[in-house]
C-alpha cells in the first residue's frame, strides 16, 4: 500500500479543521484520552463524511482500551493500539487496516 501523505493533528480543533480540508483519509490513528469527549466527537464526524477511514483507536492502559472497546467505541473504530506504540505493531495495524478496506473497495 502506497499514502502520498501522513497528517498530524495536536488537538480536536485542528483535526476538525484537517477533515474539512481532506475527506480523502484511508485512515485514522486517534487516541482516546481522558473521557474520549473529543475523540468520540471526532468519530462522529468521521462517520457524517461521505468517505469514511476507518479508524483505529490509541488509548495508554489496557482498561481504558476495554473500557472503549467493550462498552462504548464508536463504529468507525476497527482496531485498537496501545500507547506508548511499538512501531512495527503499530505499522503492521495500519498495513492490516489498509489491505481489508482496498479489499472491499
Amino acid at each position: 500500500y502506497e499514502s502520498d501523505a501522513i497528517y498530524t493533528a495536536k488537538d480536536f480543533a485542528q483535526a476538525r479543521a484537517l477533515l474539512r480540508q481532506d475527506t480523502r483519509l484511508d485512515c485514522v490513528l486517534l487516541e482516546f484520552s481522558g473521557d474520549g469527549h473529543d475523540a468520540v466527537a471526532l468519530c462522529n464526524l468521521i462517520a457524517a463524511g461521505e468517505r469514511v477511514p476507518p479508524v483505529i483507536g490509541m488509548a495508554a492502559t489496557d482498561a481504558l482500551r476495554e473500557r472503549w472497546l467493550w462498552e462504548a467505541a464508536p463504529d468507525v473504530v476497527v482496531d485498537w493500539l496501545r500507547t506508548p506504540l511499538v512501531v512495527e505493531e503499530a505499522v503492521w495495524r495500519l498495513q492490516s487496516v489498509l489491505a481489508r478496506r482496498s479489499a472491499q473497495d
